[in-house]
């Protein structure tokens, strides 16, 4: 049921080193969203651009530009120097060897380190403005080429709120067609690029947000990640007319 596969979704930290889905279940996920996801005008606003196991070190500078609380407010500005880059390798390091069992290194917790370590999912699904939102399959159709401009003035033009929509429906209907295949997903938007932790995956500026698939690493320990808000009551959302 679509209820039970809601329920289960939630934010998953640690994806399994060991247990990594196979490509061709990605492109199967990926070729029924591409099918089932209702866009306007069949016009896509995002490029979608999806980083596989091969890259690991990109996933690892990318946890670690995702740094939390305090931490992130210093990594964030300018002229940090190299000693408080090296701090935040090391940083980074232990907190994954207290996670994975290391009693010895529980200062992480106490001075508030924490990184977003699902951006190191098997499969990194990341959201990109287009450049067009017309592709060159469309535009080479009749219609297009006789109608297109009359009907949609800009057929090239990429709007930002369209972006971020379409975006934000195409991932829902990947993540619901990923966990009734029995796969974990989780989403971040927190993340920064600087040249001391270059990331490929955060280098090409203006992502919506990305999206981690893969399995849950049961082996390791486990945090709730959560929100402390709690959620608004429905009826200070929706109101009937």
């Amino acid at each position: 049921m679509i209820e039970d596969l809601l329920k289960k979704r939630n934010n998953v930290s640690f994806f399994s080193k060991d247990r990594i889905p196979e490509k061709k279940l990605i492109e199967e996920l990926l070729e029924k969203a591409h099918a089932f996801t209702p866009h306007k005008n069949n016009f896509w606003h995002y490029d979608l651009h999806v980083y596989g196991p091969e890259h690991e070190e990109s996933k690892r500078n990318l946890a670690k530009s995702s740094v939390c609380n305090v931490h992130k407010d210093h990594y964030r500005q300018e002229n940090v120097s190299d000693e408080d880059w090296g701090k935040l390798e090391k940083s980074y390091q232990d907190w994954l060897d207290f996670y994975n069992g290391d009693e010895s290194k529980d200062y992480v917790i106490k001075d508030k380190w924490h990184f977003n370590q699902q951006v190191t999912a098997p499969y990194i699904l990341a959201y990109y403005p287009a450049e067009v939102k017309a592709r060159p399959s469309q535009v080479e159709t009749e219609y297009f080429q006789k109608r297109a401009e009359k009907v949609f003035y800009r057929p090239d033009k990429v709007y930002k709120d369209q972006f971020h929509q379409q975006a934000g429906m195409h991932a829902m209907v990947t993540s619901m067609l990923a966990l009734e295949k029995g796969l974990d997903v989780s989403f971040c938007k927190c993340y920064f690029y600087n040249e001391k932790v270059h990331s490929d995956i955060t280098l090409k500026q203006g992502s919506a947000f990305l999206m981690g698939i893969g399995y849950r690493d049961l082996k390791k320990k486990q945090y709730d990640i959560k929100c402390w808000i709690k959620k608004p009551r429905l009826d200070e959302i929706v109101t009937w007319k």
